[in-house]
């Protein structure tokens, strides 16, 4: 495979290029009833759709409502649940309607600190849990005084607000919820609509019977008075996103439970910019990855040393090669992406210099290259780009041929996690897969896969091993002359990163001195039935 068959990568977020205006004048039906309702009580209510695992597919049409919500109510009325469904019906007309794809992970996740563990919502997020669970291990790291402790208590006290309105909606994590998005409200969760808001919405007692800080929540409070601000921003790049607490009344609102992950990471990383401390922020994340990766095996086997990180213009780059197989060599390409122009789009935009990127990401390959046919031997090799970073998206140009007998693939650093715990899967499992990929692509089908390499792990494992569903194929699939195509399902992905998050599952327990301590599984075992135990070590 050449380069020129993927002349530029991108990982970017299938949303955020519209706004909550440009929405809303799509949307004049529903406007005109909403002007009359009240903002918070609308909004509230749309809320509690947010924690039904019935409705994860619908969730980015059930954000932008809370957003209309917010946007455009200018009334004391109460909506009611006639409208809601007819909202929720005419979302899936537009926008809306043609961003939502099916479930790809989990409906509710877990990250962990020193305080415990806790539940998240991933929401439109791509690896929500796996990336949050970086920048909450760095922000531990940091100095044990100010003003970095206040940091610190308002990350806790969202997560045990995200944890409680979890427990009220009685999700565990790991629940999978709604494969498909829906274009109506079932009867049995339009009968939960009026009391579903209740989830979301916090008294000062509760919030005290919980033990959760209210003051510290005010880093994650919107400002109503500036509501309307909403109308020109985006969905996943807004004052809501950055704030998804609401007062109202007595009661405090979590109206994006959604929207605790990225709320998090951007207080963080506004924190940092704001204090000059980007350069130290940025080697904090690389050494995070390094530890990562060096105490798990990397398809099948432990890195040959510690991963040494070097900066380049838009992030931190480092490489390691292994002999795989006698004449086969595996190149790991790792790149951290650094906070260059975060605060133009936020998580919705993409590294900074992907030219930069793709000058070290040549070099590199070639230089493995260059090192793995002098030994002995030599057969092939393959290149893999780790992406590392905070979740914003990725893009990097590949302009010249790849080296004879070299192949080139890339994954997501939460997804190689999820690869690297996968059972009866290592680096000869890869090799097997691609060379499939190539016999088949050879004799004239192409395949049509969005979602990445993990999702053709997916596709072939759900097919036994076979990229190629032979049981379904039309009878005129088998003339040569034909443009075949084989689409692989986009959400493929989703009952593996399920299966591997309920079996690995990295958490925090109680240790006699009541301290909580991190725990995981080990290694995998040759055993099948001590994979599945629930045996952990520190």
């Amino acid at each position: 495979m050449t380069s020129s068959e993927h002349p530029e990568l991108r990982q970017i977020p299938p949303f955020g290029d519209t706004t909550i205006e440009e929405i809303a004048n799509a949307h004049a039906d529903t406007i005109a009833e909403i002007r009359n309702l009240d903002p918070m009580e609308t909004a509230v209510t749309f809320s509690g759709l947010l924690t039904m695992p019935g409705l994860q597919s619908n969730c980015l049409r059930i954000e932008t409502l809370i957003y209309l919500a917010l946007a455009y109510c200018e009334g004391r009325a109460a909506p009611t649940t006639e409208f809601v469904l007819r909202s929720f019906e005419r979302m899936g007309d537009g926008y809306c309607g043609m961003m939502e794809d099916p479930s790809e992970d989990v409906f509710v996740t877990l990250v962990n600190t020193p305080r415990g563990n806790f539940r998240i919502f991933e929401g439109i997020w791509e690896g929500a849990g796996f990336y949050l669970q970086r920048f909450l291990d760095i922000v531990e790291t940091m100095p044990n005084r100010e003003p970095f402790n206040h940091i610190r208590n308002s990350i806790e006290s969202l997560l045990r607000l995200s944890d409680a309105v979890a427990a009220r909606a009685g999700v565990q994590e790991y629940t999978v919820g709604q494969e498909l998005p829906l274009d109506a409200l079932p009867a049995d969760l339009a009968d939960r609509i009026s009391v579903a808001g209740g989830a979301v919405q916090f008294s000062d007692d509760e919030l005290a019977q919980l033990q959760i800080s209210k003051a510290p929540l005010a880093e994650f409070v919107i400002n109503a008075d500036d509501r309307t601000r909403l109308r020109t921003q985006f969905v996943g790049h807004s004052d809501l996103e950055r704030r998804p607490i609401a007062v109202r009344g007595e009661y405090l609102c979590l109206l994006l439970p959604t929207a605790v992950e990225p709320a998090i990471k951007r207080l963080v990383i506004e924190f940092v910019i704001s204090t000059g401390q980007v350069k130290a922020f940025e080697r904090a994340l690389s050494t995070e990855y390094g530890q990562l990766f060096s105490e798990i095996r990397m398809l099948g086997k432990r890195l040959p040393a510690p991963i040494g990180f070097q900066r380049i213009d838009g992030g931190l780059i480092a490489s390691m090669m292994t002999e795989a197989d006698p004449g086969r060599f595996l190149h790991f390409v790792f790149f951290v992406d650094g906070l260059d122009n975060f605060s133009q789009d936020g998580l919705l935009g993409v590294n900074a210099n992907p030219a930069a990127l793709s000058a070290a990401l040549r070099s590199n390959l070639g230089k493995a290259s260059a090192k793995a046919r002098e030994q002995r031997g030599f057969r092939d090799g393959i290149s893999l780009l780790i992406t590392c970073g905070f979740g914003r998206g990725l893009r990097v140009e590949l302009t010249d041929d790849l080296p004879k007998d070299w192949r080139f693939e890339f994954i997501a650093a939460h997804d190689l996690v999820t690869l690297n715990w996968l059972s009866n899967f290592d680096a000869l499992s890869l090799w097997r897969l691609l060379d499939s990929r190539r016999a088949i692509e050879a004799l004239g089908p192409e395949f049509l896969n969005v979602n990445g390499l993990l999702n053709l792990v997916a596709w072939s494992r759900r097919l036994g091993g076979h990229l190629v569903p032979h049981a379904r194929l039309p009878v005129e699939f088998a003339n040569s002359e034909a443009k075949n195509l084989i689409v692989v399902p986009q959400n493929a992905i989703r009952d593996l990163r399920h299966s591997v998050a309920t079996e690995w599952t990295p958490l925090r327990v109680l240790d006699p001195d009541g301290r909580w301590v991190r725990v995981r599984k080990l290694d995998r075992s040759e055993f099948e039935e001590d994979n599945l135990a629930p045996l952990y070590g520190s």
